[in-house]
């Protein structure tokens, strides 16, 4: 195979470990990729709506220490080229503009921040939108006595006068799936994704024909937030809330059916469309080829006993003739400060728990370190090129079949396990990696740490690196699950 030809292919492994079952084994198998990775891209998606300053300042607080374990992971042997930015909740509310202009038709449309809305004098903007910190290279994009750490502090402080009507997961969408100019080369192919949320609201992504949030519509009631619960979730499977006393515990909630296309009034999008952005390849809607390369973090209001309470109080607004006013109650409020609240994100916890990888945190439980060193601890892992699940039989035997697979074309060969002299190439193995973080084997009982090596010349040596493929591009091996295209 030359190296021109090789540029476009990759390896796959096809391994049982998730959710679909093996019929001979009974083992289950999810896609997660398994080579060692060199490039990550993280998108941070920050709530500027009002309330959040406090929250913001949290964030950016913690950043350095997230900053310092990249620094540890390059000094350990393990440097990557890093992308990170910076987009707001706000996408309008519909095509009318609302509340003083804090609302405008579109919003800031998922646009990468080159700089924060309340960011300090001291800060300069950044030229391409987002932070490119490459450890590779020793470089970046950064203005002229500005770190990362800084540079990061200076996109982060969005501030709070954005829409209140919250579009976070349509925010994503729009910055990842249907990207602006604004954002062309951010998201690189062969890159792991990440993704964290900072609100402490839920999720009101709807179309944008919506006259879901136009306060002429006196049909949704009260014009406030609580449209978004209530045109947003459902109660017991049941599409209306009973509202029948003044204060209720609802269980049983869940999303709504929304809106498949940006054709049907007073709905928002349908949770799928989120759902299927974490969880599918890009040809099925989703954001990366291999959905494991995806990790989401969600730093937001608990949903406890999956129930929310409403409380309603009287008078409500007289000029709207609506006798009583309900609304959502907090679900999580700052020991130390009454002031400090969110609300219950029931959407976006549901979308986000259905991501391969995925973590989920309570906004009312700062300083947010735990949310940003899981973050962490999965770039490790994908930098280690960790296996992230147990692939042995109880004879010892791997349950692998590896394919080299065109990307353009999707056609494959397979290709063989390495004998003790590598007598076909390209060929694979697995090497026991301490770095990994330990995955039990429940037909065996015995944790596995493993990463999955190629060879494609006679000289290689497995045993010498944990990545010995040398391929010029970022070729990498994927455990697919039984119901996959393969």
């Amino acid at each position: 195979m030359s190296r021109n030809t090789r540029l476009t292919w990759s390896l796959l492994l096809l391994a049982g470990c998730g959710t679909a079952k093996d019929k001979n084994t009974g083992r289950e198998s999810v896609a997660v990729t398994s080579s060692r990775r060199d490039q990550v891209d993280i998108l941070f998606m920050i709530d500027n709506s009002p309330s959040m300053t406090p929250k913001q300042t949290l964030l950016q607080q913690q950043f350095p220490l997230f900053i310092d374990k990249l620094k540890l992971f390059a000094q350990a042997g393990r440097p990557a080229s890093y992308h990170i930015g910076v987009v707001t909740s706000d996408l309008g509310a519909g095509p009318t503009s609302l509340g003083n202009a804090a609302c405008v038709p579109g919003g800031q449309g998922g646009k990468l921040q080159s700089l924060g809305a309340a960011a300090g004098s001291a800060c300069l903007p950044l030229a391409d939108n987002f932070i490119d910190y490459n450890q590779l290279t020793n470089t970046d994009n950064l203005p002229d006595g500005q770190n990362v750490e800084a540079s990061f502090s200076c996109i982060a402080q969005v501030g709070d006068s954005g829409c209140g009507y919250e579009h976070q997961l349509e925010s994503i969408y729009s910055a990842l799936r249907n990207p602006p100019a604004e954002n062309v080369g951010f998201v690189r192919d062969d890159a792991v994704l990440a993704v964290v949320l900072l609100t402490d609201e839920d999720d009101c992504s709807a179309p944008p024909s919506t006259d879901l949030f136009d306060p002429r519509q006196l049909q949704y009631g009260l014009a406030n937030s609580f449209r978004c619960t209530e045109y947003g979730l459902e109660y017991g499977g049941q599409p209306q809330f009973p509202l029948s006393e003044e204060q209720q515990t609802l269980g049983n909630i869940q999303s709504a059916p929304g809106a498949l296309e940006d054709t049907l009034p007073g709905h928002l999008w349908d949770l799928h469309r989120y759902t299927d952005l974490f969880t599918k390849s890009r040809s099925g809607g989703g954001l990366k080829d291999v959905p494991s390369d995806l990790f989401v973090a969600t730093i937001d209001a608990p949903v406890v006993n999956d129930s929310i309470e409403v409380v309603r109080t009287a008078p409500c607004d007289q000029n709207m003739n609506i006798a009583e006013c309900p609304t959502l109650s907090h679900s999580c409020v700052l020991a130390t400060d009454s002031n400090f609240f969110a609300d219950p994100a029931v959407r976006i916890n549901q979308a986000v728990s259905a991501a391969p990888h995925h973590s989920i945190q309570s906004i009312c439980e700062p300083p947010y370190a735990s949310a940003l060193d899981q973050l962490s601890s999965h770039i490790a892992q994908q930098l280690e090129g960790c296996l992230p699940s147990a692939v042995r039989y109880a004879d010892g035997s791997a349950s692998c079949l590896v394919h080299d697979v065109d990307k353009s074309s999707g056609l494959s060969s397979l290709v063989p396990e390495c004998d003790a002299t590598r007598s076909k190439l390209p060929c694979w193995t697995l090497l026991d990696n301490t770095s990994c973080t330990p995955q039990h084997n429940s037909i065996t009982g015995q944790d596995e740490q493993l990463t999955l090596t190629t060879c494609r010349e006679a000289t290689c040596d497995p045993a010498q690196s944990a990545a010995p493929d040398t391929v010029e591009n970022d070729a990498h091996c994927d455990l697919l699950t039984g119901h996959s295209a393969l």
